[in-house]
């Protein structure tokens, strides 16, 4: 019965310590974004700049076009 219990807790850990580093990991990816892709205020001229960050990242992340749209939602600034 202990060993049960002791394989519990160690499941348990095992668990939490894999949702952390996955909080961990997703607060990486968001600082290297915000480093690597401007902001896009909207302005017509910005956005062929914008996009090629973004694909830019992209590829070196080596992401798909879901996460790719993802990002261009988490940069856009000031758009109504």
């Amino acid at each position: 019965m202990e060993q049960k219990n002791e394989q519990q807790d160690v499941a348990d850990l095992v668990k939490m310590v894999s949702k952390t580093v996955e909080q961990m990991d997703a607060v990486m990816r968001q600082q290297s974004i915000t480093a690597s892709v401007t902001p896009f205020s909207g302005k017509s001229g910005e956005c062929r700049q914008w996009l090629a960050q973004i694909d830019k990242y992209a590829f070196i992340t080596e992401i798909n076009e879901f996460e790719k749209k993802k990002i261009a939602f988490q940069t856009c600034v000031g758009l109504t």
